[in-house]
């Protein structure tokens, strides 16, 4: 707003309803918009992570042959991710299950 006295003060005003004020409804709806969608990224969802200890904890069935999961709370299968090298080189499941010690949640 800009007052007689030349001094110039930033207020809310209400909007005009007219199709003359669709321009600068626009440009508040898209930063209202921007700022929801900012606050919306910064909220963690645990529930990607859960999927995959669920996945990670599940029994294999694979040929015939069932692989137990993994189970964290397990001092043995928690020690495995712990080793640097394991979570360095980015393993998978199926890698870590071909030898027999580590099928069965024991380590060598």
């Amino acid at each position: 707003v800009e007052h007689r006295d030349g001094s110039r003060e930033t207020k809310w005003a209400s909007m005009q309803k007219t199709i003359y004020s669709l321009p600068a409804l626009r440009e508040l709806l898209e930063a209202a918009n921007r700022r929801y969608l900012e606050f919306l990224s910064t909220i963690e969802d645990p529930r990607n992570g859960r999927g995959k200890l669920d996945k990670l904890s599940q029994t294999v069935r694979q040929e015939g042959r069932s692989y137990p999961g993994f189970n964290l709370f397990d001092g043995g299968d928690e020690a495995l991710f712990r080793v640097k090298d394991v979570i360095a080189t980015g393993l998978k499941l199926k890698e870590l299950v071909v030898t027999p010690q580590l099928a069965f949640g024991h380590l060598a």
